[in-house]
């Protein structure tokens, strides 16, 4: 719906979700007020404490604090062409300005031909996430072409706002639009910071109590307390694990195993067996607070009484 001003023209009440949807989910969700506005040097744990554990969205505004961040200042059609134009990225092409992104119709081109006919107007090109490259763990890199180089040097890796979180990937997205157009409706299992450069960007967005009122691909079997949703045939738990593993490794008498880029797989238990004498100091905090993060995504401990405990045990492995 449009907006006035700074404040939604219209937001049915929190119930109406829960009614509608018969979700589980006990994040935030919006009741009228507008979208809450903070300075990009909001403290790390304020911005988690307030937006991000709630799952409530904001809007930062003013640039990021980091001193990488360079890309803002930077990153001309001239300057993004001379440091990636050569590397091959995936484009998505639509027919024509009149039809929508998201229909998969996606071709290779050099970096450098995309700028130059997104630059010269042409509406029909759209770069979007790129794919990574994967090993048996999963996606072995941060970032895809174009950002490599020298404009993986203009960006922040850990931006300072969002303190310990760690970032699952870094995307971009470019486009050029002579009238306004949709990426289509979709939604991601992790948070996102959106940092704007140039042009203007609108966002729809819907809780996910709201989930099986819209027409998803796919039928959805339930939404978690934390807002992941789980479709049929596709059921995973709160932390994003298939039941499938996870029926997997208790048949097997496995463990299941997060790799570094936190793909799951079943492993002989006998790997991973407790050493004679038990974990050490750092191993063990770091277990345990493994351990407190799943029963939070997991809704099985109180978020405020959560984190308070994860953030003592996190303090502690970095300690020992």
């Amino acid at each position: 719906r449009k907006a006035r001003g700074n404040a939604p023209a219209w937001w049915p009440p929190a119930a109406a979700y829960q009614t509608v949807s018969g979700s589980g989910y006990k994040g935030w969700t919006p009741t009228g007020e507008a979208i809450a506005r903070v300075p990009a040097n909001i403290p790390p744990r304020e911005f988690f404490d307030r937006f991000v554990g709630r799952r409530r969205p904001c809007v930062v505004t003013g640039l990021l604090t980091d001193p990488e961040f360079r890309a803002y200042d930077l990153w001309t059609d001239t300057y993004l062409s001379a440091a990636g134009g050569e590397d091959s990225v995936r484009v998505e092409v639509r027919e024509d300005s009149a039809a929508a992104f998201g229909r998969g119709r996606k071709v290779r081109m050099p970096f450098g031909e995309f700028l130059r006919r997104a630059g010269s107007g042409d509406d029909s090109v759209y770069l979007s996430a790129q794919p990574l490259p994967e090993n048996t763990d999963g996606p072995s890199e941060l970032y895809a072409p174009p950002l490599r180089g020298r404009l993986a040097a203009d960006v922040p890796l850990r931006p300072r706002l969002l303190g310990r979180l760690v970032p699952q990937q870094l995307n971009v997205w470019m486009g050029s639009a002579k009238r306004p157009s949709s990426s289509g409706l979709h939604h991601d299992f992790h948070d996102n910071l959106y940092v704007l450069l140039r042009g203007k960007k609108h966002f729809t967005l819907y809780p996910p109590s709201c989930a099986r009122a819209l027409r998803t691909s796919g039928r959805v079997q339930r939404v978690c307390p934390n807002g992941l949703i789980s479709y049929e045939g596709m059921e995973t738990r709160a932390d994003g694990l298939s039941l499938e593993l996870e029926a997997e490794a208790a048949r097997r008498g496995g463990v299941i195993v997060i790799g570094a880029a936190g793909k799951a797989s079943v492993k002989d238990a006998a790997r991973f067996s407790k050493p004679q004498g038990g974990l050490g100091a750092g191993a063990a905090a770091q277990l345990e607070a493994a351990e407190l993060a799943l029963e939070a995504a997991r809704g099985e401990r109180a978020p405020a009484h959560e984190l308070r405990a994860l953030a003592r045990v996190l303090a502690a492995a970095e300690e020992a």
